[in-house]
């Protein structure tokens, strides 16, 4: 009778400490399994401009420091539109659709790109990103190279005392489809994509901070007078990705 006593004075002490153990082990496996997309939304930047920016270099002025990057969407496409009827430019039918095509299925960053670099034979290739590998770093770090790398003007190049001024506008396409850029809205700071350059042992990039209701504006707006002269002209940026969107087809 005593053994049995004991035995219940041990189930009585044991199983409580057992039970608060057991939730203890649980709790936080079920904080690890949550689900958190809720606290994800698409990357939408805060301003469609980015600045270059270097990060490790043997050759920190390959680029210039006035070289730039737009990041295009929808209201970038209707501002080129606007601009070309302002200028009395014909704009076809074909243009519009190929123009509508582009913002519903690419990414399109817009790399407006300087060099003044001893070596111009360096500098010449480097405006046209030869020898420079390109990535999109999303806002969780995955690396997503572009469908292609399209020279988006003809090469401007003028003398500046013993060296030469190389500039290029090149366009950077990404599909939509599977891109899934999302930002965290949780971030401790707000959380950004780049646009990562690589090559002659140099590695530069252009950053976008995303727009979410937590984050700190971390990058100046365009007024519409810098953005008017910062882009490509409508017909020419067009025809340029109409060019790619059969081949990619």
């Amino acid at each position: 009778m005593k053994h049995n006593n004991v035995s219940v004075h041990i189930q009585r002490v044991l199983f409580p400490a057992l039970t608060l153990l057991l939730a203890m082990l649980i709790l936080p496996a079920c904080k690890t399994g949550k689900d958190t997309s809720a606290d994800l939304v698409p990357f939408s930047p805060q301003s469609c401009l980015a600045q270059l920016h270097v990060d490790k270099a043997a050759y920190p002025n390959l680029f210039s420091a006035r070289s730039y990057a737009l990041w295009v969407g929808p209201e970038i496409t209707r501002q080129r539109r606007d601009e070309a009827v302002q200028a009395g430019e014909q704009i076809t039918d074909d243009t519009d659709k190929a123009a509508a095509e582009i913002d519903e299925n690419f990414l399109i960053l817009e790399c407006h790109i300087e060099s003044v670099f001893e070596d111009m034979s360096i500098g010449y290739d480097a405006v046209g990103f030869r020898g420079i590998e390109l990535c999109l770093q999303a806002p969780d770090g995955a690396r997503i190279p572009p469908a292609q790398v399209i020279m988006g003007s003809a090469l401007e190049e003028k003398p500046q005392g013993a060296l030469k001024i190389f500039r290029r506008t090149n366009l950077i396409v990404f599909p939509k489809k599977n891109l899934n850029l999302m930002a965290p809205l949780s971030a401790e700071k707000p959380p950004s994509a780049r646009l990562v350059l690589e090559g002659f042992n140099s590695t530069f990039y252009f950053e976008w901070f995303a727009d979410v209701p937590s984050g700190q504006t971390s990058q100046p707006i365009l007024t519409r007078e810098d953005l008017n002269a910062a882009k490509m002209k409508y017909d020419e940026y067009c025809q340029k990705l109409y060019q790619f969107l059969h081949r990619f087809d």
